[in-house]
C-alpha cells in the first residue's frame, strides 16, 4: 500500500478499484474480480520475444 501512495504523489490513482500483485502473472490475472460473469478470460503476451508483466483491466462496479 505504501508503494501505491508513493505513486499517488505523481499520478491520480483515485479511480483505481484495486491493485493486484502476484508472483504468478497468469494466476494474478485470473484472480481479478471483474464484476461481471461471462467475460472472456484476460490474455497476455508470452512468447519468445516478450512476456507480459503488467496490465490495466476494466472492471465493472455498481455505484453506491
Amino acid at each position: 500500500m505504501d508503494c501505491l501512495r508513493a505513486f499517488g504523489v505523481y499520478i491520480d490513482v483515485s479511480g483505481l478499484a484495486g491493485v493486484t500483485v502476484a508472483s504468478d502473472y497468469a494466476e494474478g490475472l485470473a484472480s481479478v474480480d471483474r464484476g461481471k460473469d461471462g467475460l472472456s478470460p484476460l490474455g497476455y503476451t508470452k512468447n519468445s520475444v516478450a512476456e507480459g508483466c503488467a496490465k490495466t483491466v476494466l472492471v465493472y462496479r455498481e455505484k453506491n
